[in-house]
């Protein structure tokens, strides 16, 4: 079935303007501009929806969005140069004055749904009442967290199905709006009345019933007396949550030909000709159809035809989740980062920068025998890969990891690659940003064959080298380091370098360490415990404060240590965290346990995940002194 990705724009970016205020103006566009590139990776067709002017529920409700920061002159400035950026590279952009970017979604699914065949429809955005869009052919990608909703998701968080959240939301209200719903029905009430009664339709037309004993259908009276004080009420605020499904944007939709040739990126040096007649990049967020993966591009102008490849199936050392992922594992060198790669069952290593130094003498991953010399030789190794690891009839296929060592490898083949179209012999890294256009479309072409590979069903992993910051932010006594991906470049550059691999990936782990200050002050002489973390993050190292005291307190060693943190990184029940802090309170010192117990009682979700850390850690020190207290006695 053909796919639609509509993303709304208005949130993802204001989302990350706001989130972004500490860090510099240029960081929302630079981290819009890759999220956009991320999610239409995998799509043919994209819709970038857009605000428009001052929307019409304004003329109905004054207050309306009223309690949500300011858009300040700076961040409109930052959105339009977005905007007319996405517009140059292809995007197809919507926008309609008096109309919500969740509208033009609205009435975009509605024509999707209407095509011969229906066409599938994800929506990329946050806000609740596109909930009420969702079926067995539209579904909602949560531009967040990157969790993709569907209806019986709808149905599990709020007890109604799409069809009855707008209803739902007109009842309780949305604060994110500051539309006020009706006076004394909360979630519970709402949930149980629309079950009851299917709609507010129905739920108005049985405020005057009764039923067979006298006693009155909508129940109880506080709440049938509290309707029908505020049917204006409710039916001012189902104004307010009613997507328009009639934006004028059919034209625009009409264009669309759906996975048609020409939305597809052309061969690396081919351009694209626009209606006026000038010569236009093709859009980077496009990946090619075919199911091979694409030839590689020439290393400069005029170059000869390729040697024959170094690479084949003879040349190939064998070793006796097929989840789809694409994953960066970065860190200072020393870590372990090969070693862990290596040890994982059924993978094979492309080595590119230092051979196979630091795998683990206890494995024997696949791996060529030669390694690649240039970004051409680098494409046929990953050839002569796919063509190897073809799928049995069973559809299993020999080698469900495919790892990169390492991405500073590829950097500096793409280098050396960009210096032979610039017919420069070398680029500095205070240089490297003249002469990007030259490397970026070798970057790109880099990923288009790894998910080309990774369409097949195999987990991409890429080893990286990580630059280092130290955050004494914290008062908890704990000092944190956190990680960024390294890659040639200063300023613009190498933000870009490092968004695009931050963007590509699905997942992105970086090994960190935590100093934890066991005597003296911040500001006199003090003694550190140093704690191996494992961070997961689906954004730039940036973000690690959200998920660093979630994950157990050691560094992964091998592949079922990584696949142990990365459960540990999941949020558990309440109840199963709690059982987990009992076993281990009774194996803490006093002054841990009580300082434990002091949080636990009003502690939730992610709080108290942080507590089970937290203890796992005060358990792990507590076993380090153990023997040395007993040596001293």
């Amino acid at each position: 079935m053909p796919a639609l990705l509509l993303v709304d724009l208005s949130a993802l970016f204001w989302w990350s303007w706001f989130s972004s205020k500490h860090q510099s103006i240029d960081a929302p566009f630079e981290l819009v501009m890759g999220k956009v590139r991320q999610l239409a990776s995998k799509y043919s067709h994209v819709a970038i929806c857009c605000d428009a002017g001052r929307s019409f529920r304004y003329e109905l409700e004054p207050e309306y969005k009223a309690k949500r920061p300011p858009k300040d002159e700076a961040g409109c400035a930052q959105l339009a140069r977005v905007i007319a950026e996405l517009k140059t590279m292809g995007f197809q952009v919507l926008e309609a004055g008096g109309f919500e970017a969740d509208d033009l979604i609205a009435t975009a699914a509605i024509w999707a749904g209407e095509q011969d065949p229906p066409v599938e429809v994800v929506i990329a955005g946050q806000d609740k009442d596109l909930l009420s869009l969702l079926s067995d052919r539209v579904s909602l990608l949560h531009i967040q967290n990157g969790v993709l909703v569907r209806p019986d998701n709808v149905r599990s968080k709020f007890g109604v199905g799409p069809e009855q959240m707008r209803d739902y939301l007109a009842l309780v209200g949305d604060t994110a709006d500051n539309i006020k719903g009706v006076p004394r029905i909360g979630a519970e009430h709402a949930k149980r009345l629309l079950g009851e009664f299917g709609s507010v339709a129905g739920l108005l037309k049985a405020l005057d019933e009764k039923n067979d004993d006298g006693s009155w259908k909508v129940r109880p009276d506080g709440i049938r007396e509290s309707l029908v004080a505020n049917v204006g009420l409710l039916d001012h605020a189902l104004k307010l949550v009613t997507l328009r499904t009639d934006a004028p944007i059919l034209d625009a939709l009409a264009q669309f030909e759906l996975f048609a040739a020409s939305r597809i990126r052309p061969a690396s040096g081919e351009a694209k000709p626009t209606t006026g007649g000038k010569t236009q990049q093709p859009p980077a967020r496009s990946q090619p159809p075919a199911k091979a993966p694409p030839s590689p591009p020439p290393t400069q102008q005029g170059s000869k035809p390729r040697s024959p490849s170094r690479f084949s199936a003879a040349s190939v050392t064998r070793a006796p989740d097929r989840s789809k992922h694409k994953i960066i594992l970065t860190g200072r060198s020393g870590v372990g980062k090969t070693y862990l790669v290596s040890t994982i069952p059924g993978v094979f290593i492309v080595p590119i920068e230092e051979g196979l130094k630091g795998v683990s003498p206890d494995h024997e991953p696949a791996h060529f025998k030669e390694t690649p010399r240039t970004i051409g030789e680098f494409h046929q190794a990953l050839d002569v890969f796919a063509e190897l690891n073809t799928a049995d009839a069973e559809g299993r296929r020999q080698f469900p990891h495919l790892a990169l060592d390492s991405l500073s490898g590829i950097e500096r083949l793409v280098h050396e690659a960009a210096c032979g179209a610039e017919k420069v012999r070398h680029m500095e890294a205070k240089d490297f940003k003249k002469v990007w256009s030259a490397a970026e479309p070798f970057w790109f072409d880099v990923q288009a064959k790894l998910d080309a590979i990774r369409r097949t069903g195999v987990n991409i992993w890429i080893i990286a080298h990580s630059a280092e910051t130290t955050d004494a932010s914290t008062t908890s006594g704990e000092f944190y380091r956190r990680w960024d991906i390294q890659l040639k470049g200063t300023g613009t550059t190498g933000v870009e370098a490092r968004q695009l691999w931050r963007t590509w990936a699905d997942h992105v782990f970086f090994l960190d360490w935590a100093v934890e200050v066991q005597k003296g002050t911040k500001s006199s002489r003090s003694i550190g415990r140093y704690k191996g973390r494992i961070l997961h993050t689906r954004e730039s190292a940036g973000y690690y404060a959200k998920t660093r005291l979630r994950l157990p307190p050691s560094l992964p060693a091998t592949w079922e240590d990584l696949a142990k943190a990365w459960a540990a990184g999941v949020a558990a029940p309440d109840t199963k965290l709690r059982a987990e802090l009992n076993e281990i309170l009774p194996q803490l010192a006093s002054e841990d346990r009580a300082a434990i117990e002091a949080e636990l009682e009003t502690a939730t979700g992610n709080k108290l995940s942080a507590l089970v850390s937290r203890a796992q850690g005060m358990l792990a020190v507590a076993l380090e002194d153990a023997p040395a207290a007993d040596a001293a006695e």
